[in-house]
């Protein structure tokens, strides 16, 4: 034991930080990391409670690899967040709480809870993807409240908004959709703000034949799918002409996606800013991910507060910002 408990401690610190490695370069990139993606990760630390144990017995100082070990897992692997930013303050501007949420459709048994329940947290706009066209009945919305819907995309505001843009869905018999996505023009106190809506493939496709056929080849159709979807709707979203200030949805990606990554990260994710645990917003009986977003693309936008809604009914949970238009001397000023 004395001989063998230094290895297995060092030696697990150094397997799961070359198993974070990897997987932060593979994953959505080779189908075999992006398997690891959307399923559990939490398997990993099942070492930990006899490498606990062992390293008390043998030498204490063999906790501190344990214990990096676990901070690994929890952190670049699973998605903790600390949420330390929190600790400071943000700028006075104009605040603009934002909730995302799909509701999955007929499919949920609650769907008349859906608006009350999510206009009960007080925010200035919800985006619903999934949405069945009932729950913009004129008894479920509160009132005074704008209601519209696109496909499936639904948006409930206080204010009315403008010209509402969308971009053509291309579609494949097999492989899936390139992504939904609308534009909104959201009217503010001194302004407005342009906003992405999106709803983008599923890795569910790929993962699906996978499992029951055993077709790699359809994993690799589907990952080159979503990353082309991905562009094509990021792209026409920060159109210079344009640009989206904010975007939301669901993105059907964890942020350690490749395709995420190489797509999004030109934007603010607001849990991964100011979030707190793990945030995740997909929730199954045995592995749950933070694939619903809220990014902030435009930097006089801040991140003041994120959190996870209530259950309402679907296997997605909500995602409640609060942003602020931050209000400094030499600020540019919110366009027209």
């Amino acid at each position: 034991m004395r001989r063998w408990t230094p290895w297995a401690c060092w030696g697990w610190l150094i397997g799961v930080v070359v198993f974070a490695v990897l997987f932060w370069w593979l994953a959505d990139a080779h189908w075999t990391a992006t398997l690891i993606l959307y399923g559990p990760r939490w398997p990993l630390l099942l070492p930990v409670p006899v490498l606990l144990v062992a390293a008390a017995v043998v030498d204490r100082r063999l906790l501190v690899p344990v214990l990096l070990g676990v901070l690994v897992v929890l952190g670049p692997v699973m998605g903790g967040r600390t949420g330390w930013r929190t600790l400071f303050g943000v700028p006075e501007g104009t605040p603009l709480r934002i909730v995302t949420f799909n509701m999955r459709g007929g499919q949920n048994p609650r769907w008349q809870e859906v608006v009350p329940r999510l206009a009960g947290l007080n925010p200035d706009l919800i985006l619903i993807q999934e949405c069945v066209e009932t729950i913009g009945d004129p008894g479920l919305l509160p009132v005074g409240w704008a209601f519209r819907r696109d496909t499936n995309l639904c948006l409930l505001s206080r204010e009315p908004v403008g010209v509402v843009e969308s971009l053509d869905v291309i579609r494949t018999q097999e492989d899936g959709m390139s992504g939904l996505v609308v534009a909104y023009p959201v009217p503010l106190a001194d302004g407005q703000v342009l906003v992405g809506h999106v709803h983008l493939e599923t890795p569910r496709r790929g993962i699906e034949r996978f499992r029951w056929g055993g077709e790699v080849a359809g994993m690799s159709r589907n990952i080159l799918m979503r990353d082309a979807g991905s562009q094509r709707v990021s792209r026409w979203l920060m159109d210079a002409r344009a640009p989206a200030g904010i975007i939301a949805g669901d993105f059907n990606m964890p942020v350690e996606s490749r395709i995420f990554r190489r797509h999004w990260s030109g934007c603010i994710n607001a849990f991964s800013r100011r979030g707190r645990r793990f945030g995740y917003t997909r929730v199954l009986p045995k592995w749950s991910a933070r694939i619903d977003h809220v990014l902030v693309c435009d930097r006089r936008w801040k991140v003041a507060r994120v959190f996870i809604g209530p259950d309402l009914g679907s296997d997605h949970l909500p995602v409640v910002a609060d942003l602020i238009l931050a209000r400094h001397p030499g600020a540019l000023p919110v366009p027209p």
